[in-house]
């Protein structure tokens, strides 16, 4: 009686498992998943021809990463159009860079949102220290030189109401911030002598300058730019509090340093980043002018 009891229990739950009809899919990169091999070049494409995406749809790319690449200062991956993009590592988990504009990217999947969000207005001034700011041609993130995995993968998702066509780019570059990477050390941090400018180009980046003189400064960044804060740290490299004046300030203020302290300049949100043209941001020695 027991056995007829167990084997009842058996064919019940054969039938709710058939029922359930789960569906598990297997991990890593899907199967039409294109390969790209990164290069040097800003203006080729590592699709060779513009890719085609259905909307609702997203198309994933395994890019190999040569050595030449993997040693740049930066690689830009970038898209010419505003569409989501999503950086992966070789293990294909969860997202580690992601964006939807040529405004900013950010960790994870914290840069697909609005660029309303990220916007800020400041002084649109001429720069000294990033020569030739850089604008991205769609959404796109830029990482440190050797930090990325070899292959790592690109997914493109269209969340738009019609087809697009998508072309990619993954290539190194230098800096357009000319002072990188001194400026991420109070060992080697530049010194502020009139005026200067730098750029937060890369998630978690941050700049310090050295002051040499007691007086005033100006802090403005780029109009549209994503949100920076200047900060006074003292001669020790630590934070002075911001009951004391040490911040934090944002574009269009003007605060008091003493010689011997350093400024540090990094976005509001330290997830955030964006290429020169949207990230540059510049300090002045308004105290020297009225001299």
């Amino acid at each position: 009686m027991k056995r007829a009891l167990i084997l009842v229990s058996v064919v019940a739950a054969a039938i709710v498992l058939a029922a359930c009809n789960v569906t598990v899919t297997p991990p890593g990169p899907p199967a039409n998943t294109i390969d790209v091999t990164a290069n040097m070049s800003p203006n080729t494409t590592v699709t060779n021809q513009p890719v085609a995406i259905s909307p609702g749809q997203s198309q994933v790319f395994r890019v190999a990463l040569p050595g030449s690449v993997a040693s740049a200062d930066l690689i830009y991956i970038e898209l010419d159009k505003e569409v989501e993009l999503e950086v992966l590592p070789s293990a294909f988990t969860s997202v580690i860079y992601s964006s939807n504009s040529a405004a900013m990217f950010a960790s994870g999947r914290l840069g697909i949102q609005s660029l309303d969000a990220v916007t800020v207005t400041g002084a649109g001034i001429e720069s000294q220290t990033v020569t030739t700011p850089v604008t991205c041609r769609g959404s796109c993130v830029l990482v440190e030189g050797n930090t990325m995995s070899d292959p790592f993968y690109v997914r493109v998702r269209n969340d738009g109401g019609s087809a697009t066509n998508v072309n990619l780019y993954v290539y190194g570059d230098v800096y357009g911030d000319d002072n990188e990477p001194v400026n991420d050390s109070t060992n080697t941090a530049p010194a502020l002598v009139a005026f200067d400018a730098g750029a937060i180009e890369t998630v978690n980046d941050f700049d310090l300058w050295r002051t040499g003189f007691t007086g005033t400064v100006a802090f403005d960044t780029v109009v549209n730019g994503i949100q920076l804060e200047a900060r006074i740290l003292n001669a020790s490299g630590v934070e002075v509090p911001g009951s004391n004046g040490g911040g934090p300030y944002f574009s269009g203020e003007t605060f008091s340093v003493f010689n011997g302290e350093y400024i540090r300049v990094r976005a509001v949100n330290s997830s955030q980043a964006a290429a020169s043209a949207r990230s540059t941001y510049y300090l002045e020695n308004t105290s020297a002018l009225a001299q």
